[in-house]
């Protein structure tokens, strides 16, 4: 007799034990068996980021409250809230570039290029 029968899924017959397998265990076991492969993992993580431009919105720009009525109203909200994101972003993109030497040096050229005093044509 074994001490884990209680939790075992096999029944007891005359002669064998049956086991019955679902086919949602089963259909889960290939999901298990697939999502080990590499080639799986480099699109979970594509999805990681398609899906978690929605949850920001909702979490920090709060998309589903907004304070205004109608289609035109709640589309221009929308599209201003996207666009605090993608604001953010290129902000946050410009401090981490400043702080490389080789966007300095860019920047100081552009710079000094613009803002150079022209010189005098002589006549």
């Amino acid at each position: 007799r074994c001490p884990l029968r209680h939790h075992c899924g096999v029944k007891f017959q005359k002669k064998t034990g049956l086991v019955h397998i679902s086919g949602k265990t089963i259909r889960r076991a290939q999901y298990l068996k697939l999502l080990g492969e590499p080639e799986y993992k480099q699109l979970t993580r594509l999805r990681n980021a398609v899906e978690g431009i929605p949850s920001v919105l909702r979490r920090k720009y709060r998309v589903d409250e907004m304070p205004v009525r109608g289609y035109v109203r709640s589309k221009l909200w929308y599209f201003l809230k996207v666009g605090a994101i993608n604001t953010r972003r290129v902000l946050e993109w410009a401090t981490e570039q400043a702080s490389s030497l080789l966007f300095q040096r860019f920047y100081a050229t552009v710079i000094f290029k613009c803002y150079k005093t022209p010189e005098k044509v002589s006549a």
